[in-house]
């Protein structure tokens, strides 16, 4: 069971990302004609749309790693032959549910459950 727990910690990663886009105000689509421009090196404009746009490409590619991990637990799952403990793994690993509600669905305490799991 060791390394199944990658998908929990990407989807930690996944959501921090995009609280942090939707942080940055979306001026992508902004017309600024007629605006004055700035004089210095630095363009705040310019700056926020480039790292919106970096932060959205590498939210796209956990996103992608994230499908990737969900195909590999998957399919170490299925190779777990007591349907209970699949079902369990699956609840745990899958669908981060935790212990205690686990639990409460397959009416065990939790403890048993990360025991059997």
């Amino acid at each position: 069971m060791r390394g199944l727990n990658r998908v929990y910690y990407l989807r930690l990663e996944i959501k921090d990302l995009e609280e942090e886009i939707k942080a940055i105000p979306d001026v992508s689509g902004m017309n600024y004609s007629g605006m004055p421009h700035s004089t210095g090196v630095s363009d705040p404009t310019f700056n926020l749309v480039q790292k919106r746009e970096k932060l959205i490409a590498k939210l796209n590619r956990k996103k992608d790693r994230l499908i990737d991990e969900l195909e590999r637990v998957e399919d170490i799952l299925e190779t777990i032959k007591d349907d209970e403990i699949r079902t369990m793994a699956r609840m745990r690993f899958i669908k981060n549910m935790k212990w205690e509600d686990i639990g409460e669905v397959v009416h065990l305490d939790r403890t048993v459950c990360s025991k059997k799991v």
